[in-house]
């Protein structure tokens, strides 16, 4: 049995604008702006330039390949390899989960900001309502999402009005920790971009993914671009960048001096953040059944429910996953990892575009990324480029944490495949 198609363009872009918007702006814009400072628009600005070049390779791909667990058929189709293809499987799992945690704990300061109630606990609380609407079907949790999506999008609107007359007042280019320092704001607010991507993993319930796919991808992407240059240069203008990189709830903070009742923008923020947390919830069940199905994970993780038509296994495991990393309770160090997860799952996308591109040019493409040299497409050059470049900006916290959640599966998967040709013989 496979999954309704029940999503056209218009629901494509909303379901892309909305898991896009809210990751960032309402959760990380503070963390951003400590090493910032006015020069927050500019840390917005490359993280949008390092995810468009990347952004066409996924268009182009996923023209190609208009399937549930988009990353790991681009890069077997790629590769021939299925251990490559498995583990970047298994690190797109990890993003969506951990990037799921990442924006209920973004949930839970602004509702801890508003009520007083523990962050945690609510973040708890939200992932297994939202599981709850991803099990009862793709329409109920598209149409929800189109809902919160424009509480989100007023709500940064709001910010933008109140505080549009102060845009002028600061030096945008004075920069916290200078130079370096924007770049690693630009790899923090990297995570408010992600979102584009799941479009990919979504072809499968898509109308016409072949068409609507790569139009959605760009859509959302140039939508959220504008919307967050936009709140981030009225953020610095309208109150110092030191007093809302504290806040658990920054735009509170920023909406409050900008005229707008902080609890108004706190409430829509809870709007923003529950939207993103559904819809990383969808790409991880779906991305746990595309690759099920594809044999490299427990066939009931590829199961479909008789009636829902949704994946219900897959839905309550990537649920469960993505608890089990809110309890860390550190927001920073879970959206770095999963931006390091991110860059490097990216930058094999790129690699998949340029290498199709080389050894299977008769593929049928019908959309294809710009600007080829030789018939390699420069984006994608300029996307895998980008990508190293941002690795090299982490900590090695980092690095060893995400080779410590990799290297033990990719092992693992070595070891079966090795089985499983012995008991073949």
């Amino acid at each position: 049995m496979g999954l309704k198609r029940d999503v056209g363009l218009f629901e494509a872009v909303v379901y892309g604008v909305g898991i896009i918007v809210g990751a960032g702006i309402y959760s990380l814009i503070g963390e951003a702006a400590a090493t910032a400072g006015n020069a927050l628009w500019l840390a917005f600005l490359i993280a949008a330039f390092t995810s468009a070049f990347t952004a066409l390779s996924y268009a182009e791909l996923g023209s190609m390949f208009p399937r549930s667990g988009a990353e790991y058929f681009y890069i077997r189709n790629a590769f021939n390899s299925d251990a490559l293809a498995f583990i970047t499987g298994w690190l797109i799992i990890l993003v969506e989960v951990i990037a799921g945690a990442t924006v209920a704990l973004g949930f839970g300061g602004y509702a801890e900001a508003l009520l007083g109630v523990d962050r945690v606990i609510t973040a708890m609380l939200l992932l297994g309502l939202l599981a709850v609407v991803n099990y009862t079907g793709i329409k109920q949790s598209v149409r929800l999402n189109l809902l919160l999506t424009v509480i989100s999008v007023l709500g940064l609107m709001m910010v933008v009005l109140g505080g549009f007359e102060r845009l002028g007042s600061v030096n945008y280019f004075e920069m916290g920790s200078g130079f370096m320092g924007v770049l690693t704001a630009a790899t923090v607010v990297f995570f408010a971009y992600l979102g584009f991507e799941d479009l990919a993993n979504l072809a499968e319930e898509m109308k016409h993914p072949e068409r609507n796919l790569p139009r959605a991808i760009l859509l959302a992407l140039s939508a959220t671009t504008l919307l967050y240059v936009l709140v981030s240069a009225v953020a610095v203008s309208v109150v110092p960048w030191q007093e809302f990189a504290e806040s658990t709830a920054p735009l509170a903070v920023v909406a409050e001096s900008a005229g707008i009742p902080g609890k108004i923008i706190s409430v829509i923020a809870l709007s923003a953040t529950a939207s993103t947390v559904l819809i990383f919830q969808i790409a991880s069940s779906r991305m746990l059944y595309g690759v099920a199905r594809a044999g490299a994970l427990p066939d009931i993780l590829g199961s479909v429910h008789p009636v829902r038509g949704t994946p219900h296994v897959a839905v309550c495991t990537a649920t469960l996953l993505s608890m089990g990393f809110v309890l860390t309770g550190e927001i920073r160090l879970v959206a770095l990892l999963t931006d390091f997860c991110a860059f490097v799952i990216f930058a094999l996308v790129n690699l998949s575009a340029i290498v199709l591109r080389l050894r299977r040019p008769e593929l049928k493409r019908p959309f294809r990324a710009p600007l080829d040299l030789k018939g390699i497409p420069v984006t994608s050059v300029l996307g895998l480029l980008s990508c190293a470049g941002m690795l090299l900006t982490f900590e090695a916290e980092i690095a060893i944490t995400f080779l410590a959640l990799t290297l033990p599966l990719l092992f693992l998967h070595v070891l079966s495949r090795r089985r499983f040709k012995m008991c073949v013989e």
